[in-house]
């Protein structure tokens, strides 16, 4: 089994369209966020495969001349869980043979492991000006199984 917890997210005002809001000169403005849950309905909408991650309604653009206050790493992506299992039957076939039977399973329970690397994704950081800001469009693999038989001699 293995589980992990999302990597850290920082939701960013402008990062490659050169937007600074700041007037810093850094161009690694974070976004503004209002009141509400930042999870929830994103911006998908009816487009398909699509999975709505980050509440977009409540992330803005920073005032001209100030700083956004989403913090670093304030927000998380969804955790990844996996079980991964094995069944192995051994059959005798006379006193130097053997013959084992086996069926592995990889991510048995079919859990949804969603992927963070989407367009608006550099370096843990989501640009607020792309048109994929919180959505999430992939995702890992889904079940997968294999037999096999196994002669030992």
């Amino acid at each position: 089994m293995t589980a992990q917890t999302g990597r850290p997210l920082t939701a960013m005002s402008g990062l490659s369209s050169g937007s600074d809001m700041s007037q810093t000169g850094l161009g690694r403005d974070r976004a503004f966020r209002t009141n509400g849950n930042a999870y929830g309905s994103g911006g998908c909408g009816t487009t398909a495969p699509c999975v709505d991650f980050l509440n977009v309604g409540i992330f803005s653009q920073p005032v001209v001349g100030t700083f956004g206050n989403v913090g670093k790493g304030s927000l998380r992506w969804p955790g990844y869980y996996s079980w991964d299992m094995g069944f192995f039957k051994d059959i005798k076939a006379g006193e130097r043979y053997r013959i084992q039977l086996r069926g592995e399973f990889f991510n048995i329970f079919n859990r949804v492991n969603f992927k963070d690397t989407t367009a608006s994704i550099v370096d843990g950081m989501a640009n607020l000006n792309q048109r994929t800001f919180g959505t999430l469009r992939n995702a890992l693999d889904p079940r997968i199984g294999q037999l096999a038989v196994k002669v030992f001699f």
